[in-house]
Formats: structure tokens, sequence, C-alpha cells
């Protein structure tokens, strides 16, 4: 497909059609938002919105990919938790990025995010608890499932409540989630660890070496 005429008020319109369905998102249920609608609101015509995506769900897969599921994000709130450095996990819980996850989870479905979470935090696990290259054990896997299906209905929940973590206020951040969040991260931690037969000193010593290394890169 040739490359649509520039829009005449200027701008990244692929970016524009990805903030258009964040801001459709707020409002209502994936099911109920249009192309037309996304175009409308980004300001741009048809043609340009099937340049950048193949459809709807094509935008959906990209949005997660990029706004909400970066591997280095769920990288870090897991070594953050597992250090016990509650600051840090809420600083990133107050973030952008797992706002709108909750809100994909809400208006678009858990079903949305879940594989691609479930993934980021197992290719998380596997780096600490595997350097040699093996596999998570399915035993491992299994809690890693447990913990994603948890922690994703309680986000979710927790924005419907009008209780979701702010942006650039760390006071305001839910307590609830902050305590559940750092709470279970110790317990299911020593499960993981467990599971793959690694000792849960061992897998702590990695992590707290790899948060030295993030802090130092600051």
């Amino acid at each position: 497909m040739a490359r649509p005429r520039k829009e005449a008020d200027g701008g990244d319109a692929r970016q524009r059609i990805r903030e258009a369905l964040w801001f459709l998102l707020e409002k209502r249920e994936l099911r109920d938002i249009t192309v037309s609608m996304i175009t409308e609101q980004a300001g741009c015509n048809r043609g340009t919105f099937y340049y950048h995506f193949n459809g709807i769900d094509d935008l959906l897969r990209s949005v997660i990919s990029d706004d909400v599921l970066q591997r280095r994000l769920v990288a870090e709130l897991t070594f953050r938790i597992s250090d016990k450095d509650e600051a840090a996990v809420r600083r990133i819980i107050a973030g952008t990025q797992l706002r709108r996850l909750s809100i994909m989870i809400n208006h678009a479905g858990i079903e949305t995010a879940f594989d691609k979470v479930f993934d980021s935090l197992a290719a998380t696990w596997t780096s600490i608890l595997c350097p040699d290259g093996t596999p998570l054990k399915p035993e491992a896997q299994t809690i890693i499932l447990y913990y994603v299906g948890g922690i994703l209905s309680m986000m979710a929940a927790t924005l419907r409540r009008g209780q979701e973590p702010c942006e650039g206020d760390d006071s305001r951040t839910n307590d609830a989630l902050i305590h559940f969040v750092m709470e279970n991260g110790e317990f299911i931690t020593k499960q993981i660890c467990l599971a793959q037969g690694v000792s849960p000193e061992v897998a702590l010593e990695r992590i707290a070496t790899i948060v030295h290394f993030m802090d130092f890169m600051r």
C-alpha cells in the first residue's frame, strides 16, 4: 500500500492512532470501538489507519507489546518485588504502563494480556533460575500461572473501584495493591525456587546483583 498523504496537522499518525485507542478504552468496551471512532479521535483517515495496522486486533497487539508489556518493565517489577524494594515497586505500579494494563483488562478482557504477562514473567524467572539454559519445570510454570491470574485480577478490580495508582504521586498509590504485591512476592519467589529445585537464597543473591546493576545504570 502506498504511504498516505501526511495529515495536515502533522505529527506521528501511528502514535496518534495508538493514543486514540487508549482514549476510547477509558470510556467503552473494546467490542464497541470501531476503526471510524479511532480515526476520528486520531484525526486521520481510514487509509492512514490501514497503512499502519491491519485492523483493530493488530492495533491491540501493538499497544500491548509496546505501551504496556515491555519485557524490561515486567522484569524490573519482578526483581524489585523479590528484593523487597517497596519504593521502587510503588514507582512502577504508579506508572502509566500498569494503569493502562488495568484499562486493557477491564475493557478488552483479561485474555488480551494474560499470555503476554505470563510469557514475560516466565522468561524473567528463567533468566534468574536457569542460567545454564534449562527450561522452567512445569511445576514452576504452574505457580507463575497462578500468580499472573491473581495479580491481573486484582489490578483490574482496583481500577474498577476507582482506587487505581496515580502516576507521579506515590502517596496516592493504592496501599492494598502494594501490600498484596509485596507480601505475596516473597512467598511466590520461594515457591517458584523450590519447584525449580533452586535455593531461594541463591536466587535472591542473583536478583540482588541484578538490582544493584540496575541502580548503577539509572
